[in-house]
């Protein structure tokens, strides 16, 4: 797990603990999934890193260069929307106090 994505992970959890302050309570927030900003996102796997496409992980002067919300999938590129595509949130992250 990259850096940036534990620190989400984990402001995700501090605040769902800061809510569940009573013993066998639980509280959730809903996870958004981001975009690193290191590749082009024009969805061609040459650009997407990764299992499925293996394209390369930066792209130095084309990318955004700041992390963002992920806008999905849109089928413009080499994946199809209908089998690729996502929208937020993406998780449900719960915590519950045990004691």
């Amino acid at each position: 797990m990259s850096f940036s994505k534990a620190l989400i992970m984990a402001c995700l959890l501090v605040s769902a603990t800061a809510i569940a302050d009573d013993k066998g309570k639980t509280a959730g927030r809903l996870a958004m999934a981001f975009d690193a900003g290191s590749e082009m996102n024009d969805e061609l796997c040459m650009h997407i890193p990764g299992p499925h496409c293996g394209g390369m992980p930066f792209s130095p002067g084309l990318a955004e260069g700041y992390v963002h919300i992920s806008r999905g999938i849109s089928g413009e590129g080499d994946l199809a929307a209908s089998a690729y595509d996502w929208r937020n949130p993406v998780a449900h992250i719960s915590v519950s106090r045990m004691d």
